[in-house]
């Protein structure tokens, strides 16, 4: 069979008009989430090292070549914490742009609602579940609490946005320019891309 180029995989992220030079790779970001006694809980890992080491996040990775979105996110979850998707929807789209660097990433949030199996630590996160209106968000990804809310709390069914960070340095929490909205899907309909060549 044919293999799908990732960006046809999502009619969003191959809408993007990449400048010269740029290039868009695909990222996947999934939070099981349970009921708890006060509401939605959410399991977050600490990373222990690598990209954003020392912040709790959801769980993921990259997509391989070969792999549809979906099965990136099913794999990068049994890899960091050992549960293996069951049940599963799509519920946003986010780039992200690091001043000065050519690289954008697509990032694919998940909701994993069904799983087999139980959290354990890895070599790469240290997993833990959190009421989701009490995210360490002082330790996490500084845009987190700016769309966090839409999945958890709004609840509204999809969400898309971007943000610009500054070049990475671990513990460095700042956001250059950001928008993030509820959607009504995960296509390129309605969705404005940034310039974000103003953020270098």
């Amino acid at each position: 069979g044919v293999v799908m180029a990732a960006t046809e995989q999502c009619s969003l992220c191959g809408s993007y008009p990449l400048k010269e030079g740029e290039t868009l790779k695909l990222l996947t970001l999934c939070f099981p989430t349970r009921s708890g006694a006060n509401g939605i809980e959410a399991l977050l890992g600490l990373k222990k090292r690598g990209f954003g080491v020392g912040w709790w996040n959801g769980f993921g990775g990259k997509v391989d070549p070969g792999e549809t979105i979906d099965q990136g996110m099913v794999r990068e979850l049994q890899e960091e914490c050992g549960l293996v998707a069951q049940e599963y929807k799509r519920r946003g789209v986010l780039v992200f742009k690091f001043k000065g660097n050519q690289q954008l990433y697509a990032v694919h949030v998940y909701e994993v609602t069904r799983w087999t199996g139980e959290a354990q630590e890895t070599e790469e996160m240290e997993p833990r579940w959190w009421p989701s209106d009490k995210f360490p968000f002082e330790h996490m990804w500084p845009d987190d609490e700016l769309w966090c809310p839409l999945l958890f709390q709004t609840r509204c069914e999809f969400f898309t946005g971007f943000a610009a960070f500054p070049p990475y340095e671990p513990g460095t929490r700042v956001v250059l320019g950001h928008r993030f909205a509820e959607a009504e899907g995960l296509d390129a309909n309605g969705f404005e891309w940034p310039d974000f060549k103003t953020f270098d």
